[in-house]
Order: C-alpha cells, then sequence, then structure tokens
C-alpha cells in the first residue's frame, strides 16, 4: 500500500503509522518504507535522539541511493530496523512493524540523480536502470490450485 499525496497536512503520515501499527497488532508482518525527506514517519517510531544516534550514518534509505549505482552496493535488508517500542506493545500478537528510515538528506536526492544521469549519460558508460520492487504475502496466504473445486 502506498500513501501519496502532493498537499502537506492531509495526514499522510499520521495514516501511515496507524495503519502499520495496527495492521501489525493484527498479527501481520508489516514493512514501512519512509521516502519523505521530513522523516516524521520515521520519528513516529524512534525520537530524534536515537535517529541521531542509532540510525542517520548507516540505517536510512539515503545509504541506498548513495553511490554511483543507486541500490546496487546497499542490500535492502540491510537497512529494515525493528521499533522497540512498538513491537514490545505488540508482542504477543504474533505480529511485527519493521521500518527503513528516512533521512533529512533525501531532500535534494532528486537533484542527485539528475546530476548522476546527465553525467552517465555524457560519458561511455550506460547509465543503470534501477527497479525497486517490494512484494510481502501474509503468512497465512496459501495458493489455491486451479484444480480446487467448490461445491455448491
Amino acid at each position: 500500500m502506498s500513501v501519496m499525496n502532493y498537499k502537506g497536512g492531509v495526514g499522510k503520515t499520521t495514516l501511515t503509522a496507524n495503519i502499520a501499527a495496527e495492521t501489525a497488532n493484527l498479527g501481520h508482518r508489516v514493512l514501512v518504507i519512509d521516502l519523505d525527506p521530513q522523516a516524521n514517519l520515521t520519528l513516529s517510531f524512534y525520537t530524534t535522539t536515537e535517529w541521531q544516534e542509532e540510525l542517520r550514518e548507516n540505517r536510512t534509505i539515503k545509504r541506498w541511493y548513495d553511490g554511483d549505482s543507486p541500490g546496487q552496493k546497499v542490500p535492502l535488508a540491510e537497512l529494515v530496523v525493528t521499533p522497540p517500542r512498538v513491537n514490545e506493545r505488540i508482542q504477543d500478537t504474533g505480529g511485527r512493524l519493521d521500518l527503513i528510515a528516512s533521512h533529512l538528506g533525501l531532500i535534494d536526492i532528486d537533484l542527485q540523480w539528475e546530476r548522476s544521469s546527465t553525467a552517465a549519460t555524457t560519458s561511455t558508460r550506460r547509465p543503470e536502470n534501477i527497479f525497486l520492487c517490494m512484494t510481502a504475502w501474509p503468512t497465512h496466504y496459501r495458493h489455491r490450485s486451479s484444480a480446487t473445486t467448490t461445491s455448491s
């Protein structure tokens, strides 16, 4: 699920944090990815001090974007963190909430990509294609065979 709106102040962050927490509380595994440079969703689950001391340097989505080939050197799995306060509250449900935290440095990531894309297309180096696909199935999902019949 994606929550997106170009208008500010419409509740995107609050909605996302609450849907994620309640879905985990219902016993599902949830991965929240905060791509907003303001990092308010990340700060819904971590204090500013925790973010600065534990996440800022190596555990945010910005690390995935850094370098010549974004996404090639850092697997997303290395960036996943498990916010302790939320997960302590839902530990008896079987659910879990994980997060890929945002970084304030994402504010100009589009300009960095534009510069690297321009440099790549004017040099002899072939530009990189970047694909990001995320899928998560509930643990209780079972694929029904096409041979399954139902009685009426």
